[in-house]
């Protein structure tokens, strides 16, 4: 049987305000700050890339970080990738690069480049931690937008 609803019978809606509003402010809380930690991992790399140059001479052997744009709209820029530095014709002033995947493993062992080694185990640290930040925004944005786009009533649309 259908009741009367009294007048101070309160909706669903009314009843958890509270609840919804929390809700809505921990995903605006959670939106507002992706933008800064990404921007915290890429200003400590940055820094770190900087640290790393400074820290060493222009020699052969030399490691260096750096920071690679690939274009607008991509989530993973600047990529981090680190480089071994050689001379490939000794006496000349051009100089040659390989990418390396762990650098520590190509690093040199004299003494000159050990004040590089925690700056490039950070680096690493940062790097990882980061990588997997970003793999987990890009999957909640990767839902954002096929929601939006696989939606047939129009609740989500995107602006």
């Amino acid at each position: 049987m259908n009741e009367c609803r009294k007048p101070s019978d309160m909706t669903y809606l009314e009843k958890n305000s509270d609840v919804l509003d929390s809700v809505h402010m921990k995903a605006i809380t959670i939106g507002s700050n992706i933008g800064p930690m990404l921007e915290t991992f890429n200003m400590r790399l940055a820094h770190l890339a900087e640290l790393i140059k400074q820290n060493q001479s222009k020699t052969a052997g030399a490691i260096t970080l750096h920071l690679h744009p690939c274009g607008p709209g991509c989530l993973g820029c600047p990529h981090p990738k680190f480089y071994k530095w050689f001379n490939p014709t000794p006496g000349s002033t051009k100089w040659s690069s390989n990418l390396v995947d762990n650098p520590l493993m190509y690093m040199r062992r004299k003494e000159k480049f050990q004040s590089i080694r925690p700056l490039i185990i950070e680096s690493q640290m940062i790097i990882e931690k980061r990588a997997h930040f970003i793999k987990q925004v890009s999957a909640i944005n990767k839902s954002i937008i096929m929601l939006a786009k696989y939606d047939k009533s129009g609740l989500f649309l995107l602006e």
